[in-house]
């Protein structure tokens, strides 16, 4: 009996990594150059590390930095999105003000690529001092890596042709020392923050020897409209602290706070933050200058925070300039007042 075999031919041909979402990009090409950012290593990285292995080469140099543009838009959308989310969280704690505009409290510092302050390259966060949550950072460069490969060219027409392109995407947006990165990078932060999360960012808590802090004072980043503003929270702290003692008797059964001497602080405080923005120093002694002024008496005069010379807003301190004993202490805040208000002075 004879037997015949019969050969039959079947092909048939798919890829082993399913595609990127919303893209042509295969995923493992994308996850490969994800995990090369992220322990810093290049496309040449990748390359070696193929050949070790015994594996396919990688993507070409072009299709890489695709990948690499792909990676950087995604973490960028990705983060915004997060950094809005917490954001809304942080305005459940606060409310708005008559324009609709939240004031809030942050906390902010700069960390730097390497150790030392001659890193080019640093990143400014701002967190919100409720939730912990980021709320906004800048990276600040002071290098462009495909500037430093066209700086041969400079001058030719060749570059000046590239550079109307490119310098609208420039990496390197910061000119100065490492060390003021920071400063720089959290006044970008704070000009942006109505239009970006409709928040001013009126108290700020900052580390020792960060400069940010006098930058923004100086820059005076939400104008005289932001004074108003920290002016009327002190007044809105005093009314609700003169709310919560109520009928109350304070330590010495004497006095209240009344609304028409809550009214006075207010505007001795607004002028106290305008007169100093130069100066955070000047800012504190002089806000101190009011609480310590507003509880002298005749026979305890503390007149020591009040700026000296005849053209003080002090009378005493006139008095004093000019040798004379006119000055009388009129209606001083009691002293059991005072002893209630201070840690209000002292938190603002």
């Amino acid at each position: 009996m004879r037997r015949t075999t019969r050969k039959f031919s079947f092909h048939k041909s798919f890829y082993t990594s399913s595609k990127a979402n919303n893209s042509k990009a295969f995923e493992v090409n994308r996850r490969a150059v994800l995990a090369n950012r992220n322990i810093g290593v290049g496309h040449q990285g990748l390359v070696k590390f193929a050949c070790v292995m015994n594996m396919l080469p990688p993507t070409n140099e072009n299709a890489y930095q695709d990948h690499v543009q792909a990676v950087h838009d995604a973490a960028e959308r990705t983060a915004k999105e997060s950094m809005s989310r917490a954001a809304d969280k942080v305005k459940e704690f606060y409310e708005p003000d008559e324009g609709g505009t939240f004031n809030i409290a942050v906390s902010g510092d700069g960390t730097w690529r390497k150790r030392g302050f001659s890193s080019s390259f640093g990143v400014v966060t701002v967190l919100s001092t409720i939730t912990g949550k980021a709320l906004d950072c800048e990276i600040m460069s002071k290098e462009c890596g495909e500037c430093k490969l066209k700086r041969g060219k400079e001058g030719t027409e060749e570059f000046d042709e590239w550079w109307e392109q490119h310098q609208h995407k420039c990496q390197a947006n910061f000119a100065g020392s490492s060390g003021s990165m920071d400063s720089a990078g959290m006044l970008a932060i704070f000009q942006r923050s109505v239009a970006q999360h409709n928040t001013r960012y009126v108290e700020f808590l900052g580390d020792g020897v960060s400069k940010a802090h006098n930058l923004l004072v100086q820059e005076n980043v939400y104008g005289d409209e932001c004074v108003g503003h920290v002016q009327k929270r002190l007044g809105s702290r005093l009314r609700s602290l003169k709310k919560r003692h109520g009928t109350t008797h304070l330590a010495d059964g004497k006095g209240r706070l009344t609304d028409k001497r809550i009214d006075k602080l207010q505007v001795y405080y607004g002028k106290a933050i305008r007169q100093n923005t130069h100066d955070i120093d000047c800012m504190q002694n002089a806000v101190m200058a009011i609480w310590h002024h507003s509880k002298s008496t005749d026979e305890e005069p503390d007149h020591d925070r009040c700026p000296p010379g005849e053209e003080s807003w002090c009378g005493f301190q006139r008095d004093i300039s000019k040798g004379t004993p006119d000055y009388v202490h009129e209606s001083p805040i009691p002293e059991a007042v005072a002893d209630a208000i201070y840690p209000t002075f002292e938190a603002e």
